[in-house]
Order: C-alpha cells, then sequence, then structure tokens
C-alpha cells in the first residue's frame, strides 16, 4: 500500500514536470489569466507622459462626415498638429489607396459622360489631395504605418529603416512574421520621418498581452510604429539595435532608450485603466478648441475611435478598447520606464520549485498522512500564488504560480481525480443535451447544479416581451411553405441575436411570434430597461431587413414586414414547465398574459411598441408617451400603455419634450371631459409630424367626435375597454 501511495505522487510529480517543460496551450492560458488577473487589480498607476491619442472619434464624424475623410481634412489635422508644437506624430492608420475624393479622380469618373468633358479637364487640373497630404506628411515629424499580412506584394515600403541584431543570434528565428506587407502609397512613405508595422500579435486568445517592437517581413526584420515613433521622437537617425542572447532577444536600443523585452522583442504591457487625459477628439484639433499645451513636445497618435470604425482589441483591462491605445500605453510605459518582465531565469526557477516541492510532499504523505499533507500542501500552493502576486507588486515581476500549485494539488488529489473525471463527463452531457434548445446561461446553471433539472420554479419579478409579425395569416396565404419558413428563419434570426445581445432569454417561438423575458435565470438589474432596449434595436433591424427585402425584388417575399411589440413587467413563475417526459425553461402568469395582451393593442392604436405602466415605471429615461388606460381583454383592472418611440437621448430633444407636453394635456383634456379642448391639442400633437403616431391620433379624433355627441355615462375613469386580444 505504502509502495502503491509513494508511486501514485511520483508520476504525478513527473507529469506535472513534463507538463512545465512541454507548456501546453492550457497551461499557458492559466498562467496567462492569473497575470491578466494581478493587472486588473494593480494595473500600472496612470502618470502623466507626453503621449496623447488624437482620436477619429463619433463627435468627429459627426461634424466632419464619415470615414474616410477627404485627404485634405486629413492632411489639415496633421499641419495643425505640427504647428502646435507635437514633436512626432504616427496614424494607426494605412493610407493604401488614392483619395476617391481628389479632383483627378472625379475628373476621370466624370470623362466619361458626355457634356462634361470639359468640366473634367478643369478639375484635373485643381490640386491633388493626395499631394497636399504628402506634403503635410512632410512638413513635420510624421511615422505612418503598415500592415504585415498573409498575402499581398512582399516588397517593404521605400525608406524603411530596419533594426539590426548585435550578438551571433539570428532574431529571424524569434519574431512572429508574415510574408506580404500592405503599404501607403509610395508618395506618402517617401515623405514620411518613419514607417513602422501596425500588426498587433495576441496571444491564442485574442488577448494582446505583448507589444511587438519588431517584427518580420519575409526575411526581412521590419521596426513596428512604437519603434519608429521612438527613433523619430528622440531624433536619431541610427537603426534600431537588438541585443541577442542564446534564449533570443533581450534588449531594443533605440537612440539612448534600452527597453528590455521578451524573446520575440517584445514588451509585456503593463496597462493602465482607461484615462481621458490620454485621448484627444479630431473634432476638437480641427475647430482649434484645443489646449496647445496638449499637443506641444508630445507624441501624437491618430487612430480611428469612432463606433464601428476603430480597430477593436482586447488586452487584460478593456476587452473592446482600441488598438491605437495599445500603441499609446507601449510608448508611456516606455517613456516612464514601467516595465512587466518574465525573465529568462523564471521558467527554470518555477521548475526548481516544482520539483522540490512535489518530492517533499512525496516523501511525507506516507509519514504524516493525508490531513497534515493537506495543509502543506495549502501551504506550498498559496505560497507560489503569494511569491508571485508580492513579485507582480514590488518588482513587476511575471512568476508562474500555476505550474507548481498545479503540481502540488496533482500530487494529493489523485485519489479524487476519477471522481472529478466523472463529475466532469456528467457536466459534459447536460451541456450537449440541452444547449440546443436553452440559453447558454441556463446551460451553465444545470451544469453546475444537476438537482434543477425538475419540473417547477421560482416567483421572479420579470420583463416580458411579445413581438409578433403584423398580417402573418394574409401573408401565409401568399407564400409557398418552403419560403414562408426561409421568411421567418431571416425574421427570428436578427430578432432572437438582439434580445440575446441585451441579456434576454428567449422562451418560445410560437407560429410568428417571439416570447422573451429578462432577469432569468441569471438576475438582472436592468432587465426593464434592457428589453426596452432590445425593442428599439429590433425596430432598427426590421428596417435593415426589410430593406434586403426591397432589394431582392422578388415575388417570393413581400416588400416590407411589419411587427407589434408588447413588453410587461411583474412577478411571475420562471422555471422548468412541462411534464415528466419533455419541458421547457418558461414563464407563466398574469404578467405574461398580460404582455401578451399588450401586444395585441398595437393593432389597435397602430404603433409598434407598447410598455405597460410597470415597465415605464422601471425604464423612466426612454422616450414614452401613454397611450391610454385600458381594460385588456380577461382583465377587470385597467392598466397605462406606453408608445416608446425612442431611447433617452430622444426623451432628452427639445422637439419630444415639446410633444410629449402637449400630448399630456391632451390625455388630461379626454379624461376630464373637455372634449373641444382635447381637440386643440389634439391638433397641437399633429403638428410635430410624428408618422408613427398618426393612427393614435387619428383614432383619438374619432372618440373625441364620438364623445362630444355622445358623452360616456357618468362614473367613467377614462379607461377604454379592448374587445381584442
Amino acid at each position: 500500500m505504502a509502495r502503491r501511495t509513494f508511486l501514485l505522487p511520483a508520476l504525478l510529480l513527473l507529469a506535472a514536470l513534463a507538463l512545465k517543460l512541454v507548456d501546453p496551450p492550457l497551461l499557458e492560458s492559466l498562467r496567462l489569466t492569473v497575470f491578466d488577473t494581478y493587472q486588473r487589480l494593480s494595473p500600472r498607476p496612470y502618470e502623466p507622459a507626453p503621449v496623447r491619442i488624437v482620436e477619429i472619434d463619433d463627435p468627429s464624424l459627426q461634424e466632419f462626415g464619415q470615414w474616410p475623410w477627404p485627404r485634405t481634412v486629413v492632411a489639415d489635422l496633421l499641419t495643425r498638429l505640427h504647428r502646435l508644437g507635437a514633436t512626432v506624430v504616427a496614424f494607426d492608420i494605412v493610407f493604401s489607396d488614392a483619395d476617391r475624393s481628389s479632383p483627378a479622380s472625379i475628373a476621370e469618373d466624370l470623362a466619361a459622360i458626355p457634356g462634361l468633358a470639359d468640366l473634367a479637364v478643369q478639375l484635373a487640373r485643381l490640386p491633388d489631395n493626395d499631394a497636399r497630404f504628402a506634403q503635410a506628411i512632410a512638413g513635420g515629424p510624421t511615422v505612418l504605418g503598415f500592415a504585415l499580412a498573409a498575402g499581398g506584394t512582399a516588397h517593404p515600403p521605400p525608406g524603411l529603416v530596419s533594426p539590426l541584431a548585435v550578438g551571433s543570434d539570428d532574431p529571424r528565428r524569434f519574431v512572429a512574421s508574415l510574408p506580404a506587407v500592405l503599404p501607403n502609397l509610395p508618395r506618402f512613405d517617401t515623405a514620411a520621418s518613419g514607417l513602422g508595422s501596425i500588426n498587433a500579435v495576441p496571444d491564442r486568445d485574442g488577448v494582446v498581452r505583448r507589444i511587438p517592437l519588431v517584427l518580420g517581413l519575409g526575411d526581412r526584420l521590419v521596426p513596428t510604429l512604437a519603434t519608429e515613433i521612438l527613433r523619430v521622437h528622440q531624433n536619431s537617425a541610427e537603426n534600431p539595435t537588438l541585443r541577442m542572447t542564446p534564449r533570443g532577444i533581450a534588449i531594443v536600443k533605440i537612440a539612448g532608450l534600452e527597453i528590455p523585452t521578451d524573446s520575440g522583442g517584445n514588451v509585456w504591457g503593463y496597462f493602465t485603466r482607461p484615462q481621458p487625459e490620454r485621448r484627444i477628439s479630431a473634432a476638437a484639433v480641427l475647430s482649434g478648441t484645443i489646449d496647445p499645451a496638449q499637443i506641444r513636445d508630445h507624441i501624437i497618435l491618430i487612430g480611428p475611435t469612432a463606433t464601428g470604425l476603430a480597430d477593436q482589441r482586447a488586452t487584460p483591462l478593456d476587452k473592446t478598447g482600441p488598438g491605437v491605445a495599445i500603441h499609446a500605453q507601449a510608448l508611456e510605459q516606455i517613456l516612464l520606464g514601467a516595465f512587466l518582465s518574465r525573465p529568462n531565469w523564471a521558467p527554470p526557477l518555477e521548475l526548481g520549485y516544482t520539483l522540490v516541492l512535489g518530492l517533499l510532499l512525496i516523501l511525507l504523505l506516507p509519514r504524516l498522512g493525508p490531513l497534515p499533507c493537506a495543509g502543506l500542501g495549502a501551504i506550498a500552493a498559496f505560497g507560489a500564488l503569494g511569491l508571485s502576486w508580492l513579485s507582480f507588486r514590488q518588482g513587476q515581476l511575471l512568476l508562474d504560480p500555476v505550474g507548481p500549485s498545479l503540481a502540488v494539488l496533482l500530487v494529493y488529489l489523485a485519489s479524487t481525480l476519477m471522481s472529478y473525471m466523472r463529475a466532469e463527463t456528467e457536466r459534459s452531457s447536460v451541456r450537449r443535451a440541452f444547449s440546443r434548445y436553452v440559453s447558454p446561461e441556463l446551460v451553465e446553471r444545470l451544469a453546475a447544479d444537476r438537482s434543477q433539472l425538475h419540473l417547477g420554479g421560482e416567483q421572479r419579478t420579470l420583463t416580458l416581451m411579445f413581438c409578433d409579425i403584423r398580417d402573418f395569416t394574409a401573408l401565409s396565404e401568399r407564400q409557398t411553405p418552403q419560403s414562408l419558413t426561409s421568411l421567418l428563419n431571416r425574421f427570428f434570426t436578427p430578432m432572437t441575436d438582439v434580445v440575446l445581445r441585451h441579456r434576454g432569454t428567449i422562451d418560445k417561438y410560437i407560429g410568428d411570434c417571439i416570447m422573451a423575458f429578462w432577469n432569468a435565470p441569471l438576475a438582472d438589474p436592468q432587465h426593464a430597461a434592457n428589453a426596452c432596449h432590445a425593442a428599439l434595436e429590433m425596430r432598427t433591424a426590421l428596417a435593415a431587413l426589410n430593406a434586403r427585402l426591397t432589394d431582392e425584388n422578388t415575388t417570393a417575399v413581400p416588400s416590407t414586414l411589419a411587427f407589434g411589440i408588447g413588453i410587461n413587467t411583474g412577478d411571475a413563475m420562471v422555471g422548468n414547465m412541462g411534464s415528466e417526459q419533455r419541458f421547457d425553461y418558461s414563464a407563466l402568469g398574469d404578467a405574461v398574459n398580460l404582455a401578451a395582451r399588450i401586444e395585441g393593442q398595437c393593432k389597435v392604436y397602430g404603433v409598434d411598441i407598447i410598455i405597460s405602466e410597470h415597465t415605464h415605471a422601471l425604464a423612466p429615461d426612454f422616450a414614452a408617451l401613454e397611450l391610454d388606460l385600458i381594460r385588456v381583454v380577461g382583465r377587470a383592472q385597467p392598466i397605462r400603455i406606453h408608445a416608446l418611440l425612442g431611447d433617452d437621448r430622444h426623451r432628452s430633444s427639445p422637439d419630444f419634450q415639446a410633444l410629449a407636453d402637449q400630448h399630456r394635456e391632451l390625455i388630461e383634456a379626454y379624461r376630464s371631459r373637455h372634449w373641444p379642448q382635447a381637440l386643440e391639442r389634439l391638433q397641437a400633437c399633429r403638428s410635430h409630424q410624428v408618422p408613427l403616431l398618426d393612427p393614435v391620433y387619428q383614432l383619438y379624433e374619432q372618440r373625441l367626435r364620438a364623445y362630444a355627441d355622445t358623452p360616456p355615462p357618468d362614473g367613467w375613469d377614462g379607461s377604454f375597454a379592448a374587445t381584442e386580444k
């Protein structure tokens, strides 16, 4: 027995040491996750550094038009930055194509049109936009970026400054390399003070943790954008040099700067949290409202950050940050000397620590028994983690606690390995069984606790949505079963994406209807607001779908689709509903029925999204107008319903505020039986010309004129009894 007790831990220790030597992707992923956690717990404190980002952001696009801008605008931006005293201006953008808004490009298009040849000749004589941009590039220290690629031209850009190796080892064995390049137009590269690759080199999980200072283009070394910025910033004409060791690159020297790197010539990113001080809107520079002190004697990086335009990159601190911010942070930490380091002696040290601890446990386990060794193993594992954390905090060193901790745990937990594998197999079977039918969050919840696989549920406050295609019966008559199925799939797919993106759960598809709810299975404090956001985005998604259907212009599909959405918030039972043989995760209760009834009122009032007073109370920041006080079919208690028109920005607009005031006065006059006054308010509301509300005001006009002739009975509470579901 003692022999077997010794043998199994020894085999597991050897396996742990082999894993440490091989360093498989899983072990690397665990190690990097720990390093990411360190950075999230203790990010680099932001210190002012002469680095700023000039953003091509949403306000800039709103003021100067969509990207790409005419090169004259970009030239103006660059010239202003040079005049404001920037030490170097760099672009995290590749200008690989000629400006199609240049007079010459426009003239080329016009020349082929009869009668416009003279105009084309005159346009061709005007100054070229690209020439003006090239002149602006040459007007001051400017670094342009190029992109390494898997296919395309293999010729390096003109004027490229290649790093030089110092030492007998060839750095090309260690750096990341691609065979081709996407360059700028030659006139731009020739005018630039420096050229550097803008490529990021993420890890397997897509997270950028290391910023390269040198990369490979085929068999040639090329500098990155950060390297060239620093060279130009230092006003150096010397090539960057790479100090080599047998393990790879150790130091990249740029003029007077010596930068420690890993073996591939990468700097470990020591990131700060997003800092407003680092970012400047291009609109502020172009409009002349920028404080010159923010530019003078600073390195300026220009890059896109606008929605849908930015080069999104994940870092340990930001899952969707702009790529230009990574270049800026790398420059900051180099200039400040704030480096993270995983030195070459770290892996041998970690291996030795693992071996000593493992052997110690193997020798003591038969003598001390499992309980004392459990304490010793815990001390060893937490000691490795503590030493790793202390090394990070005090010395900015990245030492791996995962390998030693894993070895200690494997040695001790050998007896529980099979039971763990059995439990994990069960979890995997649950995931496979349910992944096609319910939301991913619910799959994980069921996998973590199989006891939830039973009939029943819990009472919870939910926000519920019903989305129904209008006139579906008539639509079905005009379609074949195949085309109708295709159309429904095309409708359901984007609507489902929107619901899931806003943390909703799809309950079921009922014919042409989607039922969804929020705040289950996982709690969502903003469930009402998320449901409203989803409904508004579904309106946008439907418009996009209708545009595609119109473009297709076939008789197999209608030209446009319309829907009605009803949203209500209230208590409901949510859980596994059905039979012992088959059940679904669903919601039941009066709040569910009321949501369905509210959706049906979209046909009566002619609007596409109606929310109840309960939802409106929890999401008051949306642009919503009260439609009516109604008694839906099957309910005696009246409820206020509201038309959802837009989000908080729409609600804060002066036009909506004016409409909301007059609409409120209309409703008050209506319920006070002041029919002539209500008609006046109705006309005032119509003057705002909101097409979505035209059916509402037409309905109220009919009611007001009818009530003027035949008033409602005494005791009327202003409510309307719905006659349709």
